[in-house]
């Protein structure tokens, strides 16, 4: 099997028939931390906005992105306008034919990250002192759905009082229990799934290669012609994938390791990053341990969330620290290493990987587990990996009906004619 083509295809639900057709007023918020760069977090927005246009019906001007800040992500391959929840609050309160608006709390591990600690995160000062201004709750990204619903005043002046309740959703989140700050916008939550405990359900970002396809294989197009003058002809276009933020490891030790797993696999490294927000990634570090290499190394620069998985879809193997990129790594089929020893990734792989998939490793064991990839007759292949996938594609999107379509059923009917 050709596993960099093969393609497990997502149905779309038949269309209702008119006579049963329900269509919904009001507008969903999907908060998160969209407002910076981290590839897997953007990657959370992009599925579920996907999803929720093409399998619950919903119109692009009914999703709202929400955050600590309002910002334009287009650059970084994430929504043109993420509102700041103080924002979104304004907007949901007074919006008689819209609000109270529905919320989904995208994922990650955002049960741990109160408001200050968000606000560190922020990538400019700028940015830190509007987040601190834009507050209205202690957690970042858990708000409890009733600071959305209206004020008493505001409902009076309406012709037609608005429903009082609204939805909210924990979509596939890490990092359980939640933090104090975080604990009522959960304990609140209508419809609950966590990726590493029971309301088991995978991280939403396996959806990433059925939903975005062709979008992925274009820019990956884009990619292989950027990086044709670093590929010589007798790399065939061949190159290893790697991310890493690795604290304590020496660059010169994480060099040399590299330089075997080049030499091994006969393809140059190509560094690229997660993250640039504070505490991820650092592309002058990439530019270190590149400059200690004997083999040939690129550092490719990209901050856009749909190149990064552009990048990890091409590559004959893809090493890295981040979670996301082993699960990139995973639903495209390619040898996978990850130098991990939080429990996150554990987690995943324990939970979501193939059997035969490495666990987490230290950097010197990686050349001696990815071998078991190569050669006329590999230790490993992807035919578990191809399995696991399907079973995870199907699970997610069982959560992601039951949820949607409660949702859906639970609005008042509307004129039929009258799109969501």
């Amino acid at each position: 099997m050709d596993y960099n083509t093969y393609h497990y295809q997502v149905v779309t639900p038949p269309s209702r028939a008119p006579s049963e057709e329900i269509t919904r007023q009001r507008s969903i918020v999907l908060l998160g931390p969209h407002e910076r760069y981290n590839f897997g977090d953007l990657l959370f927005s992009k599925v579920l906005a996907r999803l929720l246009e093409q399998r619950a019906g919903y119109d692009a001007s009914r999703i709202l992105y929400g955050g600590l800040v309002s910002i334009n992500m287009t650059r970084f391959g994430g929504p043109s306008q993420v509102f700041s929840m103080k924002r979104i609050q304004s907007m949901s309160r007074n919006d008689a034919l819209h609000g109270p608006y529905d919320i989904v709390y995208t994922g990650g591990e955002a049960l741990g990250c109160n408001h200050d600690m968000g606000v560190e995160m922020m990538q400019t000062p700028e940015l830190r002192q509007l987040a601190k201004k834009e507050k209205i709750c202690d957690c970042a990204y858990l708000v409890p759905k009733k600071l959305l619903l209206p004020q008493k005043s505001i409902v009076d002046s309406f012709p037609s009082p608005p429903s009082n309740q609204n939805f909210a959703v924990v979509n596939s989140m890490g990092g359980y229990p939640p933090i104090k700050e975080c604990r009522a916008a959960v304990s609140t939550a209508d419809f609950i799934g966590y990726r590493d405990r029971d309301h088991l359900t995978p991280d939403s970002a396996i959806m990433t290669k059925e939903l975005f396809s062709s979008e992925i294989e274009d820019t990956a197009k884009v990619i292989l012609h950027e990086l044709e003058s670093f590929l010589q002809e007798v790399d065939q276009g061949r190159y290893i994938a790697v991310q890493h933020k690795i604290e304590g490891v020496d660059a010169i030790i994480l060099a040399q390791t590299l330089d075997k797993v080049s030499r091994h696999l006969k393809a140059p490294i190509v560094f690229f990053a997660a993250g640039t927000a504070p505490t991820c990634d650092s592309f002058s570090v990439y530019d270190e341990v590149s400059s200690l290499m004997e083999e040939r190394s690129f550092v490719y620069r990209s901050e856009h969330a749909l190149e990064v998985v552009a990048l990890i879809s091409k590559a004959v193997a893809v090493l890295g620290t981040s979670l996301h990129v082993r699960i990139m790594a995973f639903i495209h089929f390619k040898p996978r290493i990850t130098w991990c020893s939080e429990m996150k990734h554990q987690k995943f792989i324990q939970l979501w990987d193939a059997s035969d998939a490495p666990n987490c490793l230290k950097v010197n064991e990686t050349l001696p587990i990815l071998a078991k990839y190569v050669g006329a007759s590999p230790e490993i292949t992807m035919d578990k990996t191809v399995g696991v996938y399907e079973d995870s594609i199907q699970q997610y999107l069982t959560f992601f009906d039951s949820w949607s379509s409660k949702l859906i059923q639970k609005q008042n009917p509307v004129d039929p004619s009258h799109k969501l």
